[in-house]
């Protein structure tokens, strides 16, 4: 890892020690200031917390398989993101039990740190799979 590389990732070990909840208050009320519509721009902002937090919570897992439990997953990079079945289901507004359900249908999922964990390339390719298949429902009633 190069020295500049690693000079971020200590700027972001020390940001909960200089961005506190007064100052992020501050950088919100700027950010809204600077965007001509507020509900958009407050969607952006949670959008990108949301990624950060993926992120975060990805590479904490990650520490903790790895250096913990002495496990390394294979999580190739092009991979991107891992998200929960909570957040699978938001995203494509469906219930929990959905994704439990997609899952047992043959969504591939990853074990990071001890959590099973969905991939961005998982979900896409369970997508492209099951739009070709065809549901035969089966009626209730008797005829």
């Amino acid at each position: 890892m190069k020295p500049l590389e690693m000079h971020e990732i200590d700027k972001l070990l020390d940001s909960p020690i200089h961005l506190d909840l007064v100052c992020f208050q501050e950088y919100v009320a700027n950010f809204l200031s600077r965007k001509p519509d507020k509900k958009a721009a407050i969607e952006e902002l949670d959008r990108n917390m949301g990624i950060l937090y993926n992120h975060v919570l990805a590479l904490s897992l990650l520490l903790k398989q790895k250096y913990l439990l002495g496990e390394c997953p294979a999580i190739a990079p092009e991979d991107g993101m891992l998200y929960t079945r909570q957040e699978v289901a938001v995203k494509y507004r469906v219930s929990q039990r959905t994704v439990t359900n997609w899952i047992v249908d043959g969504l591939e999922t990853v074990e990071v740190g001890g959590v099973r964990r969905i991939s961005e390339q998982a979900l896409q390719k369970y997508v492209r799979s099951s739009k070709t298949k065809k549901f035969h429902w089966k009626s209730i009633a008797r005829r």
